[in-house]
């Protein structure tokens, strides 16, 4: 690799990264096609032309009705979605991942019409897009009367395909959908779509797939960098060659060519290749200069990425911020992700350390927002499966009709419209790792036995086949209910229960651990202005907003707090001090300041007159999802993410909302 390929100035490092296209091209992306029947073959007959250039996976499926899809798509690992017609329009408002229309070509038109006129006298052609300038256009060279109809959604779709029908059309064009709708109606039907048009509709996928994952990595160096206030910033692949360096950076080192940097990353690569665990730093000589030296994944999720390299001169001494923060906190700078003064906590850390060495299944308790997952996944690092999968699924989410294949998989041929060559369900995914069970409370009673039967025998069945696979899993479980009191109440199983109940965990609210607020609010400043690519005073801050953040009693717990601290580092971004922040803080977080939320440990002697209290915040807080929902065309994962809760609280507040 030539020196000037590789490297990139300082500023553009900073402002908007850089990355190798080595890399890049070395990439598979994969590619979720969201089809249905008869687009699915048709991709399936073009996709081996692509095997080497990306993974395809094809989802028969058509969102028919406001149905959650994220407990469907988060498994894929995708880095684009293909899809046609109202399921391409339908995924492109709800989800986050870049999402690609299937076009529909003049010459897909003309070539579909050819075909049918041959065929029919009468023809009806029903599309989710506007072709009636080509229609007009084309319908006097062809003998067979055409008609034209447009659809946006698959219950319109529905309607125009029955009216078609009733109109006596012996002939019907249009998406996978539409054929599938007409052949339902014992009516001929012709794809609308051609082989050449999911080809082009492939290779852009594949661009996009590439240039979506070089963003992630080229961010992954940048919160690297900027973490770690690195004097300088490698990435390797995963064998240790360079792929890509800030030159400016590593000048200050005195490497100025590409053989001293290649032979640095080598030695980098040697030195940190026994460390299990991000985060932890090893002491290097560099060019015969003493420095720290911290590794981290390009992408956590594709360890074949490679690996971003940071270094700061100053031997084995800790970084000073880092040291001090941590002092001040009374906690190690290496304890994890969970941050924490008060003795609760430290005897909790303490219990996720023991818990992490067996394979017993743990129960994590607490209300919500207190921070399970957190706790779970560091269960999960500390554990011995911490080289397999954290696989986690939120009970309340995935619909009941797909609990089964989703979890436990299923053979080929196992149902209608099931993949062929059927699919790995998430237990087996976390064969060796850990799989979390998130809201256990909301498990229907037919799927409690299901999952009872799993953790006792440790094999599972998928559907369509006989044969059993076993599992070597640690089970690990959150509630924010009482479960022993849904057991008294019959809705849950009391077998169950004990099942689960092996180790437990019992997460105290915020407003119980006072002492906490300020190590976790420092942690959450950091971290989120790091995502901004911002700088703060965040010691000024806590000085000028410590008193006011410790006196509320926090109801959203840890999460409510993250909300607060995004919002504070927003308001940052255009204002030059944290003093302002005295005279703003009302406007942008107006809880903080509401009576019925001041004082020290307020007093809850009894559930009415908590409720009644926190009505206001309530409405106020219904008031901002909608707002959020309404900004971003009911993208829940997007309104949720703006909203700084995750997209499982959002689901909660709305379904009380609705009850």
């Amino acid at each position: 690799m030539e020196a000037n390929a590789a490297a990139s100035t300082s500023a553009d490092w900073i402002q908007g990264g850089y990355v190798d296209w080595q890399l890049a091209r070395d990439y598979r992306p994969t590619i979720l096609v969201v089809g249905f029947r008869k687009l699915s073959q048709l991709i399936s007959v073009v996709s081996p032309e692509f095997a080497s250039s990306a993974r395809i996976e094809i989802l028969d499926f058509v969102f028919e009705k406001d149905v959650t899809i994220n407990s469907i798509l988060q498994y894929q690992h995708a880095d684009v979605v293909v899809s046609a017609g109202s399921n391409s329009e339908y995924l492109k408002q709800r989800i986050d991942l870049p999402v690609l229309s299937l076009p529909v070509s003049d010459r897909d038109i003309i070539k579909a019409l050819g075909t049918a006129s041959a065929l029919e006298n009468r023809i009806m052609m029903i599309s989710n897009g506007d072709h009636s300038d080509i229609l007009e256009a084309l319908t006097p060279l062809f003998s067979a009367d055409i008609d034209h109809a447009r659809y946006e959604t698959a219950d319109e779709a529905r309607a125009m395909v029955y009216l078609a029908v009733k109109k006596g059309y012996p002939l019907i064009i249009g998406s996978s959908y539409v054929c599938s709708l007409a052949e339902q109606e014992n009516v001929k039907s012709l794809l609308l779509y051609s082989s050449e048009s999911c080809r082009t509709l492939i290779q852009d996928a594949i661009a996009v797939g590439i240039t979506a994952q070089t963003r992630k990595l080229t961010r992954r160096a940048k919160q690297a960098a900027l973490a770690n206030n690195s004097v300088a910033t490698l990435i390797t692949d995963p064998s240790g060659e360079l792929l890509a360096y800030d030159r400016s950076q590593l000048e200050s080192l005195g490497m100025n060519d590409t053989h001293k940097i290649s032979q640095a990353a080598s030695q980098l690569h040697l030195a940190l290749q026994d460390i299990e665990r991000e985060n932890q730093r090893a002491s290097v000589i560099i060019n015969q200069q003493p420095c720290l030296a911290k590794r981290f994944l390009c992408s956590p999720e594709q360890p074949e990425q490679g690996y971003v390299y940071t270094l700061r001169t100053g031997g084995d001494s800790e970084e000073p911020v880092e040291r001090d923060r941590a002092a001040a906190a009374g906690v190690a700078s290496d304890n994890g992700k969970l941050q924490y003064r008060s003795e609760t906590m430290a005897k909790i850390d303490q219990l996720v350390s023991a818990y992490a060495r067996t394979r017993g299944t743990v129960l994590i308790t607490g209300e919500s927002g207190t921070g399970k997952e957190l706790v779970a996944r560091e269960i999960h690092q500390r554990s011995n499966f911490r080289n397999g999968e954290f696989i986690a699924i939120n009970c309340g989410a995935i619909p009941e009709e797909l609990f089964e294949s989703e979890l436990f998989g299923y053979a080929d041929g196992a149902f209608t419209a099931s993949r062929k060559g059927g699919r790995t369900g998430l237990l087996q995914a976390a064969h060796n790792g850990v799989f979390f069970l998130d809201e256990i409370s909301e498990l229907p009673l037919t799927q409690q036995a299901k999952i009872l039967r799993i953790i006792q025998e440790r094999k599972l069945r998928p559907l369509g086949t006989n044969k059993e696979i076993p599992l070597n899993v640690k089970f690990v479980c959150a509630s924010n209910r009482d479960l022993a009191q849904l057991v008294a109440d019959g809705r849950f199983r009391q077998d169950l229960y004990y099942r689960l109940n092996v180790l437990n965990l019992q997460i105290p609210p915020l407003h119980q651990r006072r002492q906490d607020i300020l190590p976790i609010a420092d942690w959450l400043l950091l971290t989120q202005a790091r995502d901004y690519g911002i700088d703060i005073p965040v010691d000024a801050i806590l000085e000028h907003l410590g008193a006011t953040l410790q006196a509320y009693s926090w109801p959203g717990n840890v999460r409510e707090l993250e909300n607060v601290t995004e919002r504070i580092v927003t308001h940052l971004i255009g204002h030059d001090t944290a003093a302002s922040l005295h005279d703003w803080l009302p406007h942008i977080a107006p809880e903080l300041y509401a009576d019925v939320n001041q004082s020290t440990a307020p007093s809850r002697q009894s559930a009415g007159k908590t409720a009644a209290a926190q009505t206001p915040l309530r409405e106020a807080e219904m008031e901002m999802i909608m707002t959020a929902l309404q900004r971003f065309d009911g993208n829940r994962a997007r309104a949720a993410k703006h909203l700084g809760i995750s997209a499982t609280t959002l689901w909660r507040r709305l379904r009380q909302a609705d009850r």
